[in-house]
This record gives C-alpha cells, structure tokens and sequence, in this order.
C-alpha cells in the first residue's frame, strides 16, 4: 500500500543517555508491528545520532521537535497517537483528545490519570484496576502484548532446552550510570564453573577501564559494544544465563529463552521488577550488591532451574489488531434509532446467530417486535442506538436506564462478525452516554449481562475493564462512569 494513503500513526516519545533508550526501543518494537499497515512518523526532542540513523534504515519518518506544540499543531482527528515517556500527563493527553485523534499511552507505572483510547502494559499480572482510566478505555496487559522487535518475536515461537549453565551474557544497556556492568562482572568471574562470559555495553557506556582491568587477567571474557539487534539476538542465543536489569532486556532474554538473573536499580523499573519476579520469569537478584547477586549466581547453576516461556511471539498480531480497531472506530457513527429501523432490527431479533446469545429462546413474532420495538422508541428511559459504518447498518447498542445506573445490550448484525464491531460498538456507546451524562443523565454505572457461552462478549467487556460478577447462567459486567 502506498504510505500516502496509509492512515498514519503518530509516535511522541524520547531517548538520550539521561533519559535511557527504553522509550525509544519498545516504540521502534511497536512501529516495527504496524509499518505495513500504517504511515509512522516518530516525534522527538531527544534522540541519539544512532538512534536517527536506525529510523532511517527500517525506513520510518523521524521528526525532531523543539516545543510540544510543533507536535500537538500537526495531529488532525483520522490520526492515532502514541504517547511512551512518563512526562506526558493528563493535561498533555487532553490536547490530543481534544483534536479528535485517537490516543495510546504505554504505560508501565501507572501512577497518573488517563483518557487514553488503549493502554499498553507488557508486565504480567496487571490488571485494568490498576488504573485510573475512562470507561472506553481498552487495556492491552501482559506478556501476550509484548513490545519486541521482529528478531525477538520469531525466537520466541521456539522452543530452547537449556541443558547445563555455561556461558553467561551481562548486559546493563545504555550508559549504565551505576557501572553494574563492572561489579557484576567481577562476582561472576569469581565463578569457575563459567567456560565463557560475555559482556555487552550500550553507546553510552563511560566505565570500560574499569572492564579492560578484568578481561586482561580473564581470557573467559568477550566484549561487544552497542550491538544492534541480530547481534544481540546471536548473544543470547550463545549465551545460557542472562544477567540483566528489569528494564527493555528482560523480555528480550526472556524471550529467547535463556535463564534469566535480574533485579532493579532505578525507581521506573519497580513495577515491571515485582511484576515479573512475581511471575517467577527470573531469579531474584534484588540491587545486584555481591551478596543478592552471587545467590542468585548459585541458584541458577542448580540444575533444577529451567526458563519460564511466558511470552509466544505473536504480541505483533493482536496490537495490529487493536490499531485496526481504532482506525475502523473512527469510521463508526451512532445515531438514534427511528421508525425506519423497525425491519432491520426485526431480521436481527429472529435470526438464529443473534438468537443463540438471546437469554429469550421463544420464537419472535412480526407483531411482538413492532411493539416492543415501538415502546423503545416512545421510553424516554431507553437510549436505542444504531450503529452505521460508510452509512451501512452494521448493529446497534440500547441502554435501559435505571437510576444512575444504565443496562446495555448491543448486537452486531452477522454479516459483520469477526472485525471487532462489537468492541468498537461498544465503546461509542460508553462515549455516547457519557457525553449525554453530562446535560441529560445521571448514569454513574453501566451493567451488562452475558451468557457464559458468549466468549467474544465476555472477551470486548474484559478488555474494557468492566468487572465481572458471576451468576448460575451467565456473567454480569459493570463499570463506573466519570
């Protein structure tokens, strides 16, 4: 497809051996997942030459910026913008809302509001909970969304057998500002049991008197220096052990399939740090002092260690698949239902698709449904919608309201199964009634209700954080409106 006629994809994000290149590398990983599908453009006011130089060459634009407005001024409504750096705070996001755009944030501390469109969170065991976000927000969490770069990816759809731990990689990424790269090195030089060490350094990394020292009284020792990709994944793949900061990396060895040894040493890897360890993907080497790390070293020599295979490599197919479903959500429009639509929804209310989900088994007549669906139209406490994409009737979303709380039901028509209406369906009516809420209503929950037969309903509630609540024949949903 010609990128002219690509709906583009905006991505706002920085890296600078102050800041680190995490940023920078997860969102390359992301953009890397969409480039057939999408125009990228990145967006940066810090960014190393080599950096520029690898965008050019996987062939993304890249714009350099001096003030947030020379980004914000260039955002119209059919864009989707990704925000990844932890200064980007609600105000920030409200100006892109504001445009009309769509928004997704990566995110891995949330500890600020958001009214992001879709969160991504590759750390296990996060849950929607663990946010402050809108009632149309969409969570991609955990590992199976896993923001890595194709090489790392294909590695992770195979299977690797670590029969013994031999060789072992050290790699602290970017300028390494603690010199843990040297420390750790020389615990695990204390180790005979190592016929190889590999020791790999970022760009910035200022300490390499401090190696050279070592690897002259070590001949165990090989050195590589800011390796690209295909580089790294060779390592690795040499390597049994990994010791490694819980930072990008992580997943990267995890991925591949080495046994990990890793811990944190900044603030911004805490949760990615207790989320993993908790998980059991690593063994605990806490601040990396001599101590935690040379326990650490003794256990994963313990033959009883094996490597937790927690990410499957096809975290590229379900993000496309969500940045579709944007995209797709901004050519559906919402209107009120009318007289006009009686014929349709009557089709829709027989048909035997629709009718399997139906907590109603009897047959509908013509005549039944003319009034019932009159008296929806006439019910000034139900909200009946009609959902039209390129002016086609694609399905429809009906809210019962009931105090301040609000009974939704939707339905796509068959004929559009399987391309995420029912998802997008439903988050224009979260946006609908809260636009309403605040002139018309007083809604403060909406709750749905879904037969536990009903996976693709039970999937579009979940990834919108409703919380379910389980009965004898199906599953209650319910979320708090703002």
């Amino acid at each position: 497809m010609n990128a002219d006629l690509k709906n583009k994809v905006y991505i706002r994000t920085d890296g600078s051996p102050e800041i680190g290149l995490g940023h920078l590398v997860r969102s390359i990983a992301l953009a890397q997942m969409l480039k057939n599908d999408f125009n990228i453009i990145f967006f940066c006011k810090e960014i190393p030459d080599k950096i520029k130089d690898y965008l050019t060459d996987l062939q993304f634009n890249l714009e350099q910026i001096n003030v947030e407005t020379n980004f914000l001024h260039r955002i119209e409504p059919q864009d989707i913008i990704v925000l990844d750096g932890y200064h980007f705070d609600l105000n920030y996001q409200k100006q892109i809302k504001a445009k009309g755009a769509k928004l997704v944030c990566i995110d891995d501390l949330h500890d600020k509001s958001f009214v992001a469109d879709l969160i991504i969170n590759h750390a296990p065991r996060v849950i929607s909970k663990d946010y402050m976000a809108e009632a149309y927000t969409q969570f991609a969490l955990g590992p199976k969304y896993a923001l890595l770069r194709p090489v790392f990816l294909k590695q992770a759809k195979k299977n690797r057998k670590i029969e013994k731990v031999e060789t072992v990689m050290i790699c602290f990424g970017g300028s390494d500002y603690k010199n843990l790269t040297a420390s750790s090195l020389k615990i695990v030089a204390g180790f005979s049991k190592f016929k190889r060490i590999i020791v790999v350094t970022g760009s910035s990394y200022n300490y390499i008197d401090s190696l050279n020292l070592l690897m002259n009284m070590d001949k165990r020792i090989a050195y590589y220096s800011s390796v690209d990709e295909n580089q790294l994944l060779y390592i690795m793949l040499e390597s049994d052990l990994a010791i490694v900061p819980a930072s990008g990396i992580l997943l990267e060895v995890i991925a591949v399939g080495c046994i990990v040894i890793s811990g944190m040493y900044a603030k911004n890897q805490k949760y990615v740090y207790s989320n993993y360890k908790n998980s059991g993907s690593f063994i605990d080497a806490i601040n990396f002092n001599e101590v935690n790390l040379t326990n650490a070293i003794e256990n994963s020599l313990k033959l009883n260690v094996g490597n937790l295979k927690i990410i499957d490599g096809n975290s590229g197919k379900r993000l496309l698949k969500l940045f579709l479903q944007l995209n797709l959500h901004q050519k559906v429009k919402l209107r009120k239902a009318t007289y006009h639509d009686e014929i349709i929804t009557y089709q829709w209310a027989i048909n035997p698709v629709v009718r399997a989900f139906s907590f109603t088994d009897h047959t509908i007549s013509k005549e039944e449904h003319t009034v019932w669906f009159h008296n929806k139209l006439l019910d000034s406490k139900t909200l009946y919608l009609i959902a039209e994409l390129d002016n086609c009737i694609v399905g429809s979303i009906r809210f019962e309201l009931k105090g301040k709380e609000a009974l939704i039901n939707y339905l796509i028509d068959p004929k559009y199964h399987g391309k995420g209406l029912g998802q997008i369906i439903l988050i224009h009516g979260l946006e609908y009634i809260m636009d309403l809420k605040k002139n018309t209503y007083n809604v403060k929950k909406v709750v749905g209700y879904v037969m536990k037969t009903n996976i693709p309903s039970i999937k579009v509630f979940e990834r919108l954080g409703f919380t379910k609540f389980e009965e004898a024949d199906r599953f209650n949903y319910e979320i708090s409106i703002s």
